[in-house]
């Protein structure tokens, strides 16, 4: 029978938050705010007991909320400072349904060509001219 040595356990120790006087009362504000966004009020209290040394664990906790949501929010402060809290990080949003190449096609016909045997395009011939939908065209 094999037993495994006793190893210790290495606990991780968050980066400490030190924050300045404006940031302070910064977050103070947000987090006592009644107007202010819950999520705000979150980061500011995040970050907040952060700086008063606890670790994440700990703030998910008397938060209630995530330890990944912690250090996330631990994280952007230290590399971003007040702007990072109070901003979400841009999404990449969703993927264009039209090829640029199709937008570049649309444009050059309408504004260089017209329809054979008429003064403008209507969105069914025009449709039919490109090969995309009329629904797409419109």
């Amino acid at each position: 029978m094999y037993i495994r040595p006793s190893v210790p356990h290495r606990v991780r120790v968050a980066p400490a938050v030190v924050l300045g006087e404006t940031d302070r009362s910064t977050l103070e504000h947000w987090a006592r705010g009644r107007s202010t966004p819950r999520r705000l009020v979150l980061r500011a209290n995040i970050l907040l007991e952060a700086a008063r040394g606890m670790q994440n664990l700990e703030i998910a906790r008397t938060l209630r909320t995530q330890p990944n949501t912690v250090a996330l929010w631990r994280q952007r402060y230290r590399l971003h400072g007040i702007r990072g809290i109070r901003t979400d990080a841009p999404h990449p949003g969703r993927l264009p349904s039209i090829l640029a190449s199709s937008i570049d096609l649309i444009l050059r016909k309408t504004l260089h060509e017209r329809p054979p045997g008429a003064t403008h395009w209507s969105t069914r011939t025009f449709a039919k001219a490109t090969g995309l939908s009329a629904s797409t065209i419109r």
